[in-house]
């Protein structure tokens, strides 16, 4: 993420930063959609369905008989936006979760959790990259502050 440390060494406001941030997301969905799906699909469009949920939350993507299957992207009606891997109906392998706030999580998924190796970026400018559990961070990490450096962690749960 070049593009944010760069900004952020300049100085610019925090709200300069969230909207950098906010415009990084909406790259992000546009290039899983046009390159991820369709990429995993084989350039056939005919494996990718879009629904629209009672709730109003939106899938697009792969599917194996009624689950979520493959890659796809999930639009929640909150404004948070699931994009990666699927797996029997669950976020399970590489992808990344954007929430309305502008933060994002990218990494790894395990049966619709953060799990594995991933990074989070918060809108103040913050950079957690190290190991998750079940949603938790766990084990060896670092955060970045935007002013201050480095701090090296260790969470065990």
């Amino acid at each position: 993420m070049k593009a944010s440390r760069d900004l952020k060494s300049k100085g610019n406001s925090h709200e300069n930063y969230k909207q950098h941030l906010i415009q990084e997301n909406e790259e992000l969905i546009r290039n899983f959609e046009n390159d991820k799906i369709k990429e995993a699909s084989g350039h056939n469009l005919s494996n990718i369905k879009s629904l629209v949920y009672e709730n109003g939350s939106k899938f697009k993507g792969e599917f194996r008989g009624h689950n979520r299957h493959g890659k796809g992207v999930y639009y929640y009606p909150n404004g948070d936006i699931y994009a990666g891997d699927w797996k029997n109906d669950e976020f399970y392998g590489h992808g990344f979760y954007i929430f309305a706030s502008g933060e994002r999580y990218r990494g790894e998924f395990k049966s619709g959790k953060k799990h594995g190796k991933g990074t989070y970026y918060y809108q103040n400018g913050c950079v957690y990259k190290g190991i998750w559990a079940l949603d938790k961070k766990n084990g060896e990490g670092c955060y970045t502050y935007p002013n201050n450096g480095k701090l090296y962690l260790s969470f065990n749960h």
